[in-house]
C-alpha cells in the first residue's frame, strides 16, 4: 500500500489519505488525493488496498510517462502486459516495494552501444554517457544515416 502512496504522490499530489464509511455495511474505504487549487481525486472501495490502488489507476492510466512520452498505465504485479510496446506500464515489483515504470528497464539490461549493464537504462541513454543515446547510438541499435 505505501508503494502506491508513493506512486500517487509521483502524480503531483500535494496530500492522499485513506477515509472509512462504517456507518452502513458493506464498509467502503475512500482514497483521496489532493492537489493545487483546490483540486482532488478519490476512488473506492471495500478494501483500503483496492480503494489506494483505484486511485493510482485512476490518476495514472491513460496519462503519459514524462521519460518515453508513452501513454501509461498500472498493474499491481510485474510480467508482460498487453501493448508492451505502446503502454508504459507502472507495475508493482514486490522485491523493492516499489511501482516500476515499464520503460524503466530490468537490473542488468545492456546498453546496445556500451554494453555495460543499467538498472536504469534510458536514464543511461539519455545521460548520453560513454556516447550512449547520441549520434553513435540509441536505444533500438546504432544510429541510422
Amino acid at each position: 500500500m505505501t508503494a502506491a502512496f508513493d506512486l500517487i504522490g509521483r502524480t503531483g499530489a500535494d496530500t492522499c489519505q485513506i477515509r472509512c464509511s462504517s456507518e452502513n455495511k458493506p464498509v467502503v474505504w475512500v482514497a483521496v488525493a489532493t492537489f493545487e487549487a483546490d483540486k482532488a481525486e478519490a476512488a473506492a472501495a471495500v478494501t483500503p488496498q483496492r480503494a489506494i490502488l483505484r486511485l493510482a489507476e485512476q490518476l495514472v492510466d491513460g496519462g503519459q510517462c514524462l521519460t518515453c512520452h508513452r501513454p501509461s498505465g498500472v498493474a499491481d504485479h510485474l510480467g508482460e502486459m498487453p501493448l508492451d510496446e505502446l503502454v508504459c506500464w507502472y507495475q508493482y515489483d514486490p522485491e523493492r516495494e516499489t511501482f516500476r515504470r515499464g520503460c524503466q528497464g530490468i537490473a542488468g539490461d545492456e546498453c546496445p552501444t556500451c554494453h555495460d549493464t543499467y538498472v536504469d537504462l534510458p536514464a543511461h541513454l539519455a545521460s548520453g554517457a560513454k556516447g550512449c543515446g547520441t549520434a553513435q547510438g540509441d536505444a533500438d541499435g546504432p544510429a541510422k544515416s
